[in-house]
């Protein structure tokens, strides 16, 4: 007796009455089938979402009868939320790497903008002649820093296409063009 009570709308959660109420509304008005998802409160007051299919029948002796069914899709919903949750804290994850690279290569870049100048400027002769030893270990630096402050500028590029401030421009290469530069 207690369970003929109990109807859809009676237990569902109150966030979800407004849009129940709608659908019951269309499925009322004509023969039509009605799928919605929602909420449902349990007599101990535990939320449980459940998948509601209810379809219009006619019986055989004409009488038009609705049939319900309501599946529990609980865990698949809390399935469905962990994962969201989990790529909005991989977005949130991949933006502060994406700031620290940025900083971290800003940081980088200046210094080593000064090694490659002052590096430079020293083996023009600018601050005096450098014996062969001194040129060939000062041309080691500058050619390390260069190739650091490539590095750097291929990180920058790399978390400004990830962040859509660049866009990629798809070229035809020459292998061996591109092997010979690696």
């Amino acid at each position: 007796d207690e369970l003929m009570k109990l109807t859809p709308i009676s237990i569902t959660h109150p966030d979800d009455i407004k849009t129940s109420k709608g659908v019951v509304k269309r499925m009322n008005s004509g023969k039509q089938q009605i799928q919605i998802e929602k909420r449902y409160v349990r007599k101990d007051g535990e939320v449980r979402w459940g998948e509601l299919n209810a379809n219009p029948v006619t019986l055989p002796s004409g009488t038009p009868v609705k049939v319900s069914t309501i599946i529990d899709i609980t865990a698949r919903k809390q399935a469905e939320q962990a994962l969201l949750q989990a790529k909005e804290s991989a977005e949130a994850s991949n933006e502060s790497k994406s700031t620290f690279l940025a900083n971290m290569s800003h940081e980088l870049r200046t210094p080593l903008n000064s090694i490659i100048g002052f590096t430079g400027v020293v083996l023009d002769g600018m601050s005096g002649e450098l014996n062969d030893k001194q040129r060939d270990q000062l041309g080691r630096v500058a050619r390390a820093s260069q190739h650091l402050y490539a590095m750097v500028t291929d990180i920058i590029d790399i978390s400004n296409i990830e962040a859509g401030r660049i866009k990629i421009k798809w070229q035809s290469v020459t292998p061996a063009e591109v092997i010979a530069d690696a």
